[in-house]
């Protein structure tokens, strides 16, 4: 019983906190990325050493519900 009371309180802390947040521009979906070997790489927007993604997809879906953009596109192929 104290296992149910727990997960309901959960999904009710999470269903009245996604509709406090802030309405995003620019709003990629999210999507599942197909399993593609297309290595992409890119850098983070908030600084960082850039990061290589196995596909732009999987880059792009890093953003989904993002206010920001959280990477920012470099080159194709493994980062250097």
């Amino acid at each position: 019983m104290k296992l149910l009371c727990l997960i309901i309180s959960i999904i009710l802390f999470v269903v009245a906190h996604s509709q406090t947040l802030p309405p995003t521009k620019n709003f990629l979906p999210c999507v599942s990325c197909a399993n593609e070997n297309k290595p992409i790489c890119a850098e983070p927007t908030k600084g960082g050493a850039p990061q290589t993604f196995q596909s732009r997809c999987l880059m792009l879906a890093m953003d989904c519900g993002h206010y920001e953009p959280q990477y920012k596109f470099l080159y194709n192929g493994k980062c250097q």
